[in-house]
């Protein structure tokens, strides 16, 4: 009940909302990782996987919105100069469960991810590559 939405308008109040849920996954992801696996992000990290997911689920809503889950890391604050309709769902999507594991020394690990929305017959892929300290070298999403 304490996390109410500083914004006035419906997109930002779903942003708000949204964020909230990355949060408690994150933790919860960062939990196993450091319980099940002995591996842990540090803050940065753990901050640019934070906005990439926001950037992630505001794609997945299929709104006009220009920018990318790139650019959030590069500029966060590109979420307050969006203008965009009243056409949100009516809940964020629910992220599964995935392991990342670092590959051995001077090796790259690809991790793709996809899914199908069966009524609107719509889908999106989306990957990210890391390197053997757990370091974001590259990312893409696609419809």
């Amino acid at each position: 009940m304490q996390w109410t939405s500083p914004f006035p308008d419906s997109f930002f109040k779903k942003v708000w909302v949204v964020v909230y849920f990355i949060i408690l996954w994150s933790i919860w992801k960062e939990r196993n990782s450091r319980i099940f696996q002995q591996v842990s992000m540090n803050t940065q990290q753990t901050e640019d996987l934070n906005l990439l997911r926001l950037g992630w689920w505001i794609k997945g809503w299929e709104l006009h919105f220009s920018y990318s889950p790139e650019d959030f890391l590069r500029n966060p604050q590109c979420l307050r100069w969006s203008s965009l309709k009243d056409n949100f769902p009516t809940s964020p999507p629910n992220p599964t469960a995935s392991i990342w594991s670092p590959p051995p020394g001077n090796h790259l690990n690809w991790n793709v991810d996809a899914s199908l929305h069966t009524v609107l017959n719509k889908t999106s892929i989306g990957g990210v590559l890391r390197d053997s300290d757990g370091k974001f070298m590259c990312i893409f999403s696609r419809k």
